[in-house]
């Protein structure tokens, strides 16, 4: 037994060993040898009281285990007593006569921590004891050990960890570093970091992180320190930088430990750019959706009939009039109590259908907004289902269809009805008036169709314009359709034509009645461009059954007397009568000749002298010729009224100005230098390249402009007055001469004079039959002449038949005259052969 002071130096040396032992093994090595040294053991072992009850922590010296030399042998109670005991030293005896130690004493020294309970065993062939001091070293050296083998369990456990930590470090997919929390310098950096911001791990450990962070970001961090030391982590969003300039949006989470003495911060970077461009892609997605739905008038909705919760878009709130703020709607359709009462069973049934039928439904019907108004909508819905094919979800669309409606109204109306008057149109005049028919028909009663045109109405459209004709038109529409019952019909065939459908007619003198009344109402002064127009309208009427029993020979029987009215003076109404079809048929046959005769430039010009008061040959007038077959000149009074009314006019009168001018400019060759004289249309003077066609004919001929005189009737002063002065003003500038023909038979021959440019008036023939003899038209003539006279006019009296009249012409100073007295229309060869020989003002006698 050794003294205290050996104890004392082996468990000092044994303590100091055991706090430099980075192993256990060969501090347990050391323990036994120690314990059989100084306590003369033959044998020692180490169990643990934790673990499994007899697992010995160590081989015994000589290879066995103590279960061969005491525990095995041992008492169950003694095994129980040490594993139970809370005593510091115990020495039971034990004994096993195969073990060939004798007699054993067993001590147990205990470690009073319950987490890491050791034993200490040693055993002697001698049967002698322990002293105390024995028991205290083997307790010392027991809990020396006892703490120890925590101590490199935990360092081994560390190790362990660590390596594990530093390959979860470096191969996390996310960038991590560890800075020092007093610097803030990185001290070591994963391969993740490397990649993300692109510097070297050497560069990484010269920087902070305030280096790494965009200087937009630098102002807004969190106070990183003070939340550290209150929770121990924190986490944030920023912007970083990488080495390249880049920013990129980042997920901070800092974490503050402790590592070998020095407190470090973990520091793990998320990088967001990807989140933040998928975040801002959906916003843009959710914006252009919204957008769309705006723009589309587009609303969605759903409802979960198990949560009973719904959602509503935005614009389905527009769409209702709500605002999205106010949220949606009690009730588990809260969508219902804005769809009209008269769509309530339509809207029910689709979404019925599509419960049942497991398919998508839509039904167009009409909904009260919040505000009252009721709009059309497009309702679309379908159902989702769970498992046991139960509806948990509904799911629709809104859409608002109220200008498609309103347009498809639009195009059904205009598909039916005229768009300026807002009459029916031809289409529907049609059905109304096979209505009509059928009603007439069944109860046995008339029905009359009237064919309805305004009269010189393209004089006042081309004249004032053709928004004046479109008022002049709307005007009349409207009084036609005021001025008859509501069972009539009045509908516009197009241009200035009119349907008047008149039912349950009593006879011919009933719609004679109306045409006349209809006549009266349409006369009546129209304001338009601040002067009043009075425009008649001629009528053609057509009886069912008696002219017709369908609506084509109706419409064709009426317009076919409609053009009987006006040839009968116009502003008037006339029935339909069988002898009619001759005339129209004429009429047609008319308008075919007449245009391939403007094909082929079948007319022919006549040429009639014109004399001063001497017998000068002054000017000739060309009066056009229509050859037919037979030989037969068609007369111009039977054709010129049909070619201004079918408008033909204008292609006749441009060939008749070249044709004149030509032939002019070829006596002029001869040396007859004369005037000639060309009738123009009010409608040429309306073409607004009337002045470039005369000019051209004026150069392509090459006659000189002041041999040229257009003749035009007074009619050109219900024309536009100001187009037509600046026309004339234009062309007399130019040289060309301007004369008024039938002067005096019209109404406005004194605003004539005052109003436009005139070389020449052309005392109507009516005046000049009677001047022999007629006191009164000596006097009209006479008064006429000094009037032409007085603002430097000159006078040519036309239709001299009569020595005695052109006697007093000559009395009363009347310029010039022609007339069958002096010749009748010649042809350009006779004309040549007649008067050559007064070329240069040479004179003739009067009787040829």
């Amino acid at each position: 037994m050794l003294t205290q002071s050996t104890y004392d130096l082996a468990l000092a040396q044994f303590e100091s060993a055991a706090l430099r032992a980075t192993s256990l093994e060969p501090l347990r090595q050391r323990a036994l040898s120690d314990l059989r040294r100084i306590l003369g053991a033959d044998v020692a072992a180490l169990y643990d009281l934790d673990g499994p009850s007899g697992t010995p922590l160590l081989r015994l010296c000589d290879g066995r285990t103590l279960e061969d030399v005491a525990i095995a042998g041992a008492d169950p109670q003694i095994q129980r007593t040490l594993l139970g005991t809370d005593t510091l030293s115990q020495t039971y005896a034990a004994g096993d006569p195969a073990s060939g130690l004798g007699t054993t004493r067993l001590t147990a020294a205990i470690h009073g921590r319950r987490k890491a309970v050791t034993v200490m065993v040693a055993g002697t062939s001698a049967p002698a004891g322990f002293s105390a001091a024995d028991a205290q070293f083997m307790t010392a050296l027991a809990d020396v050990l006892a703490l120890a083998q925590r101590r490199t369990t935990k360092l081994e456990s560390l190790s362990g960890v660590v390596d594990q930590y530093r390959q979860v470090f470096d191969e996390n997919p996310s960038a991590m570093l560890i800075a020092d929390a007093a610097t803030g310098r990185y001290l070591s950096a994963n391969k993740a970091a490397i990649a993300q911001y692109g510097y070297s791990h050497e560069q990484l450990l010269t920087m902070t992180a305030f280096e790494l962070r965009a200087p937009e970001a630098r102002d807004d961090l969190p106070d990183a320190d003070a939340i550290l030391t209150r929770d121990g982590s924190i986490a944030f969003d920023s912007v970083n930088m990488t080495a390249a300039g880049q920013r990129i949006n980042v997920h901070i989470t800092v974490v503050a430990m402790k590592y070998n003495g020095r407190d470090i911060h973990i520091i793990t970077v998320q990088d967001l750019t990807d989140i933040h461009q998928a975040l801002d892609r959906l916003r843009q997605s959710e914006a252009n959706v919204a957008r769309a739905q705006t723009l589309g008038k587009f609303g969605d909705w759903w409802y979960d009939t198990g949560l009973r919760e719904h959602h509503w878009s935005d614009e389905l709130f527009r769409i209702l009039g709500l605002a999205p703020a106010d949220g949606v709607p009690a009730g588990d359709l809260p969508y219902r109590p804005f769809i009209h009462p008269d769509d309530v069973a339509d809207v029910d049934a689709a979404v019925e259908s599509a419960i049942g039928e497991h398919q998508p439904r839509g039904v167009d019907h009409r909904l009260v907004r919040s505000d009252g108004e009721v709009r059309c909508v497009h309702f679309e819905v379908f159902a989702e289902y769970d498992a046991e094919n139960h509806p948990v979800r509904l799911i629709g669309t809104v859409q608002d269809i109220s200008r498609r409606k309103y347009a498809e109204a639009q195009l059904e109306h205009h598909a039916h009805f005229d768009r300026l008057t807002d009459l029916p149109n031809r289409a529907l005049l049609n059905d109304r008036l096979e209505a009509a028919i059928a009603k007439a028909s069944r109860d046995n009663t008339a029905a009359a169709v009237l064919f309805i045109d305004v009269d010189q109405f393209k004089i006042i459209n081309d004249t004032m314009g053709h928004t004046a004709g479109d008022r002049l038109l709307t005007a009349i529409a409207d009084r036609l359709r005021k001025n008859t019952r509501s069972t009539d019909c009045i509908a516009r065939m197009g241009g200035d034509e009119f349907i008047a459908v008149l039912s349950d007619i009593g006879d011919e003198a009933h719609a004679a009645e109306m045409a006349r009344h209809l006549g009266r109402v349409v006369a009546e002064p129209i304001r338009l461009h601040d002067r009043d127009i009075e425009a008649g309208i001629s009528i053609g009427i057509a009886m069912f059954p008696a002219h017709g029993t369908d609506a084509e020979t109706l419409i064709r029987n009426a317009d076919t007397a409609m053009y009987e009215a006006k040839r009968a003076g116009r502003a008037t109404a006339r029935f339909f009568r069988s002898e009619m079809h001759d005339a129209a048929t004429e009429r047609m046959r008319m308008g075919t000749a007449l245009r391939e005769a403007i094909r082929t430039e079948a007319f022919t010009l006549a040429y009639q002298p014109i004399f001063s008061r001497d017998g000068t040959l002054r000017a000739s007038e060309a009066l056009i010729r229509w050859p037919r077959d037979g030989g037969l000149d068609v007369q111009p009074g039977a054709f010129i009224p049909f070619a201004e009314e079918c408008g033909l006019i204008v292609p006749i009168g441009t060939w008749v100005l070249r044709t004149a001018c030509a032939q002019n400019a070829a006596w002029c060759k001869l040396g007859m230098r004369l005037r000639v004289s060309v009738n123009i249309s009010g409608k040429q003077l309306c073409e607004p390249d009337f002045a470039q066609v005369v000019h051209s004919a004026l150069r392509d001929s090459g006659l000189p402009p002041e041999l040229l005189e257009l003749e035009m009737t007074e009619t050109v002063m219900s024309l536009d007055l100001e187009r037509t002065v600046a026309v004339l003003d234009g062309l007399r500038a130019a040289g060309v001469r301007i004369s008024i023909d039938d002067f005096g038979t019209g109404y406005n021959s004194l605003e004539v004079l005052r109003s436009l440019p005139v070389d020449t008036l052309k005392l109507d023939m009516c005046f000049v039959t009677g001047i022999a003899t007629s006191s009164i038209d000596r006097a009209i003539a006479v008064g006429i002449i000094a009037t032409a006279h007085s603002i430097g006019s000159q006078v040519i009296a036309e239709g001299i038949e009569t020595v005695e009249q052109r006697a007093v012409l000559n009395v009363i100073g009347c310029d010039e005259g022609q007339g069958f007295l002096f010749a009748a229309g010649l042809t350009p060869q006779r004309f040549t052969d007649k008067y050559a020989p007064l070329a240069n003002g040479s004179r003739r006698p009067v009787a040829a």
